[in-house]
């Protein structure tokens, strides 16, 4: 399959449409229930993701419960593993032969190994369809400020692996930012990046939140050209992906480019998707040691934000 065009589009859109497949990831966070909670899933086949981990906190049994009611399968998955993630797509490809099949995803609660293993799947494998859309389904919640502390284990290449294309021209890094200085700030004093790019966050329902990651950050955005350092809309993906290509268009050409997509999740799914297109761009994921995080009850905090992605075959394309 090929990626063809994102859009972003309504919530309102969305509750209009019949999906063949809806996808979600339950977690701690209350977020995680509330897309479900709230759209008709009609005679979709319905999958909820849940950790393969040690369960702690009722708040986690909870949205398995309600999950279950709302007849989800549920199926077990490690957070950065992809094996059942392609299990889950397989399921979609021999469903049978309908000539557009539509999928709803709800990441809010995914890690960016299981969203990218979804776009990856597609890339890579023949599909009986002429047509998928994909709509990615991104809850806001309120958001958390406090400064967040986490040693740096590894860097990971989401979707392609194009480490080898490194080493040809000074690298440029676009950093994502949140409340974990550390670990950013470690991993620019790894690479010796020629020229580093920020990208900070701002929430229409959280208008604080924005200055809270440029004061969190500020060992790092001191180090940073004001003219490198980017304001962008968190909900609203459409924007983000403008924003990073019209970036990375230009320094690809003379630059070996790295996009770090820590923050809210639109961003790293923007980011993702901006690989599809452009492989020589290197996504990486940040795998931290050491991080202790109080648990985020993740309240929702207004409508989904959905961004519509559809991939067809190469043939197809103009479809």
């Amino acid at each position: 399959m090929e990626l063809v065009h994102n859009y972003q589009v309504s919530f309102s859109e969305l509750l209009t449409e019949k999906f063949d497949f809806i996808i979600a990831a339950s977690g701690y966070q209350k977020r995680s229930t509330f897309l479900a909670e709230n759209i008709h899933t009609g005679k979709s086949e319905n999958l909820v993701i849940i950790y393969d981990e040690p369960t702690h906190g009722r708040s986690r049994l909870e949205n398995e419960k309600i999950f279950q009611n709302l007849g989800f399968s549920s199926i077990k998955a490690v957070p950065d593993e992809d094996s059942e993630i392609e299990r889950i797509m397989k399921r979609i490809r021999t469903a049978g032969t309908s000539r557009i099949i539509n999928v709803l995803v709800d990441y809010s609660c995914m890690t960016k190994v299981w969203y990218a293993a979804i776009i990856k799947c597609l890339l890579k494998n023949d599909f009986h369809t002429e047509r998928i859309n994909i709509y990615f389904s991104y809850t806001p919640k309120k958001v958390n400020t406090l400064t967040q502390k986490s040693r740096l284990n590894a860097y990971i290449p989401l979707v392609f692996n194009n480490e080898k294309n490194l080493n040809k021209k000074p690298l440029a890094l676009i950093a994502g930012l949140n409340n974990n200085l550390d670990i950013m700030k470690e991993l620019i004093d790894k690479l010796k990046p020629a020229a580093t790019f920020a990208f900070i966050p701002y929430f229409m329902h959280e208008k604080d939140y924005y200055q809270k990651i440029v004061e969190n950050n500020a060992p790092v955005l001191k180090n940073i050209p004001s003219e490198k350092i980017f304001k962008y809309p968190a909900e609203r993906p459409d924007q983000i992906s403008t924003m990073i290509t019209s970036l990375c268009l230009d320094l690809r050409l003379d630059s070996s480019v790295i996009l770090v997509p820590q923050g809210p999740k639109p961003f790293g799914l923007a980011s993702v998707l901006f690989s599809v297109r452009y492989p020589d761009v290197t996504i990486y994921d940040l795998k931290s040691k050491g991080h202790k995080v109080k648990e985020d009850p993740g309240f929702p905090a207004g409508d989904p934000v959905i961004l519509k992605s559809a991939f067809c075959l190469e043939e197809e394309e103009d479809y």
